[in-house]
């Protein structure tokens, strides 16, 4: 079993404005798990407001492997 990730910054098609910010870009983090053949691909969109961020999201990733097994 594999996990990849990779950080992405993403664009909005529109700047989402509120009373604190203005927010022109997203920082996401594109995750996949593939075995035997297959492929599951998922996104993490970490918010600031939960005290989330990306680096965070990459880094709880990595504790993952040991727990991942032979048998998704």
């Amino acid at each position: 079993m594999r996990l990849t990730s990779e950080s992405v910054e993403l664009a909005l098609i529109h700047a989402f404005r509120i009373s604190r910010s203005t927010d022109t870009h997203k920082q996401n983090v594109i995750v996949s798990l593939s075995d035997n053949g297959y492929t599951g691909i998922g996104e993490a969109a970490p918010s600031v407001y939960y005290d989330e961020s990306q680096e965070r999201v990459l880094d709880t990733l990595a504790l993952a492997p040991p727990f991942l097994g032979d048998d998704p």
